[in-house]
C-alpha cells in the first residue's frame, strides 16, 4: 500500500512539473508574440507617387506600403477618414469587399457624401454603389469628422495626417504611423465602434446616444487538465499545481509591470473632449487638451512643432511662455498660408510667435503643396501627432485624435523629418 501511495505521489509530482514547464513555455511564447506584434513603422509623403498621362497613379514607396497593408485584410477594414477622393484607394476597398468578402465599413465627414457633395471628386458614391456601408456625422452638427485612420482585421492601425486624397498621395507633406500595438489599436477600434453606432441611421436624431462597447472574454490554455488563465484567483487554486501557477503568474505579472514602467508608453487622445470657450473666450480644458498642454509644459530644452496651422491662442501662449520664460528652444514649421500678419488663415498665431522671437519656417508659397503635418516633439524624446490641427475648432468641436509616445524609433523618424524640413526651409535654401 505504501509503495502505491509513493508511486501515486511521484506521478502527481511529475505531472505537476510537466504542467509547470508547459505553462512557462506558453507564457514565454505569448510574450514573444506580443513583442513581435508591437512594431512601429512611420511613412512620409511626398514619396514620388504621381499620375501618368492617362491619370493612373504610379506609386512611390510610402503609397506602396500603405496599399500592401490594406490588401492584407482578410476579415475587416474599418476606415474613418475626413474625405476619400483617391480612386485607387476606393478601388481597393471595392475589390476587398466584392472579391475577398472583407467587411468594409466607412465613416466620413458629411461634406464628403452623396453623388453631388461639397468635396469634388469624392468616391463615396462609388463605394455605396458597390454595397459598402458608409456612415456620416450630421450635417447640422457643424463639426468636422477629421479623423484619418484605418484598422485592418482589428489588428493593424494606420493613421496620422494623411488624407485619402490625390493631393495627399502625390504632393502634400503627410505622415502615417503603422502599428500592431494593442495599446494603440484598441482605443482606435473603440473610437470607430462608438462612432459607427452613434451614426447608425436610427440614432441620428439623437447624436448623444449612448454606445455599448464590445467586451472580450479572457482566454486561457488547457494544460493537461488544468486551465492556466491569465488571471487565477487564489481562492480557485484548489490544487497544488494551480497554487504554484497562481504564485508564478503573480510573480511574472509583477516583473512585467516593473518592466513596462521602463518601456515606452503610448497614449491615445480623442476629441471632442468637452473643451470649450467661456463668455470671455477663455479656454476651459477637457481631459485630452489638459494632457496635451501638460506634455508641452514639461519641456525643458526644446519643442519642435510641425503643423499645418496654429490658430489656437492658448497653444501659442504656451510656446511663447516656454521660449521667453523657461529658455526652451521652440522651432516652428508651418504651411505658407498660415504665416504673416495678414495671412490666408484667419486667427493665425504666427505673428505672435515671431514677435516673441520664435523662428518660424515655411514651405514656398509658389508651390501648390500643403505642409499638412500635425506633430510636435518635446525635448527630442516625446512625440505628439495625429489628425489634430492646432486650432480652436480641433480643440472644441471636431473629431480628432492624437498619439503620445516616447518610443525611440517613432520619435527618431519624426525628428529626422523635422530636421530635414527645417534645413530645407532655411531662408538661404528657399
Amino acid at each position: 500500500m505504501a509503495s502505491i501511495t509513493t508511486y501515486f505521489s511521484i506521478s502527481i509530482a511529475v505531472v505537476s512539473f510537466i504542467e509547470l514547464l508547459l505553462y512557462l513555455h506558453y507564457r514565454k511564447r505569448k510574450d514573444q508574440n506580443n513583442n513581435q506584434k508591437a512594431k512601429y513603422e512611420v511613412i512620409f509623403y511626398p514619396d514620388g507617387s504621381k499620375t501618368d498621362v492617362i491619370n493612373r497613379l504610379l506609386m512611390g514607396p510610402s503609397t506602396q506600403r500603405f496599399v500592401d497593408i490594406l490588401e492584407q485584410a482578410s476579415k475587416s477594414l474599418d476606415v474613418c477618414v475626413y474625405l476619400i477622393m483617391n480612386p485607387m484607394l476606393a478601388d481597393i476597398l471595392v475589390t476587398l469587399s466584392k472579391e475577398k468578402g472583407v467587411l468594409v465599413r466607412l465613416i466620413t465627414d458629411s461634406s464628403n457624401t452623396g453623388e453631388q457633395c461639397d468635396v469634388e471628386y469624392a468616391n463615396v458614391g462609388q463605394l455605396r454603389r458597390a454595397g459598402i456601408e458608409v456612415r456620416t456625422n450630421q450635417v447640422e452638427e457643424k463639426v468636422l469628422l477629421h479623423h484619418k485612420f484605418v484598422i485592418v482585421d482589428g489588428k493593424t492601425f494606420l493613421g496620422g495626417s494623411f488624407n485619402w486624397s490625390m493631393a495627399g498621395t502625390t504632393r502634400n507633406f503627410e505622415n502615417v504611423i503603422i502599428t500592431t500595438d494593442v495599446s494603440v489599436v484598441k482605443p482606435y477600434q473603440d473610437q470607430f465602434n462608438n462612432l459607427w453606432n452613434q451614426y447608425h441611421p436610427d440614432n441620428m436624431s439623437n447624436p448623444a446616444v449612448s454606445v455599448e462597447r464590445r467586451t472580450s472574454r479572457k482566454r486561457g490554455i488547457r494544460v493537461w487538465g488544468t486551465i492556466a488563465y491569465d488571471r487565477i484567483s487564489p481562492l480557485k487554486a484548489v490544487s497544488f499545481v494551480e497554487l504554484i501557477l497562481y504564485l508564478l503568474d503573480k510573480k511574472l505579472k509583477d516583473q512585467k509591470k516593473l518592466k513596462n514602467e521602463n518601456k515606452a508608453k503610448y497614449e491615445v487622445l480623442n476629441y471632442p473632449d468637452g473643451t470649450k470657450t467661456d463668455f470671455s473666450n477663455n479656454i476651459i480644458m477637457g481631459p485630452s487638451t489638459s494632457r496635451l498642454v501638460e506634455v508641452l509644459q514639461q519641456a525643458t530644452k526644446s519643442v519642435d512643432v510641425c503643423v499645418y496651422l496654429i490658430t489656437n491662442p492658448m497653444l501659442a501662449d504656451i510656446l511663447v511662455e516656454l521660449s521667453t520664460e523657461k529658455g526652451v528652444l521652440v522651432r516652428m514649421i508651418t504651411d505658407a498660408s498660415n504665416t504673416g500678419e495678414q495671412c490666408d488663415v484667419y486667427g493665425s498665431q504666427i505673428g505672435q510667435l515671431r514677435r516673441a522671437g520664435i523662428e518660424v519656417r515655411t514651405n514656398q508659397v509658389s508651390k501648390k503643396v500643403l505642409l499638412h503635418h500635425k506633430f510636435a516633439i518635446v525635448d527630442g524624446k516625446t512625440f505628439l501627432g495625429g489628425s489634430y490641427n492646432w486650432s480652436l475648432a480641433a480643440s472644441t468641436s471636431n473629431f480628432e485624435n492624437l498619439i503620445i509616445t516616447t518610443d525611440v524609433s517613432v520619435v527618431k523618424s519624426y525628428q529626422d523629418q523635422f530636421n530635414n524640413l527645417w534645413n530645407q526651409y532655411h531662408p538661404d535654401n528657399m
